[in-house]
């Protein structure tokens, strides 16, 4: 028997608050939290969104490494190495 699970992943670049549902657990205190930590971050200049273009990030990663700002990413977050898409990451 196949299962099949409904498409959950959120639009690509969301702010984070919009991109999450809250569907176990205290929704009230979660999404407090989640709100306010979106407002301390916004708050120092941050801007917190929801992406999952792992190519993209891999890229800007490989510029960063190479002005030393940033490490190289790590391998589970590395498309060259693993098949990352949207519902799976």
């Amino acid at each position: 028997m196949t299962l099949i699970y409904p498409n959950i992943v959120p639009e690509n670049n969301l702010r984070l608050p919009e991109a999450l549902t809250i569907k176990h657990g205290p929704a009230r205190l979660l999404s407090t939290f989640v709100l306010e930590g979106d407002k301390a971050a916004r708050g120092v200049g941050i801007r917190l969104r929801l992406r999952y273009d792992f190519s993209e990030l891999l890229y800007f990663n490989k510029q960063e490494v190479g002005h030393r700002t940033w490490f190289p990413l790590v391998k589970m977050f590395n498309s060259e190495y693993c098949n990352l898409v949207p519902e799976n990451s």
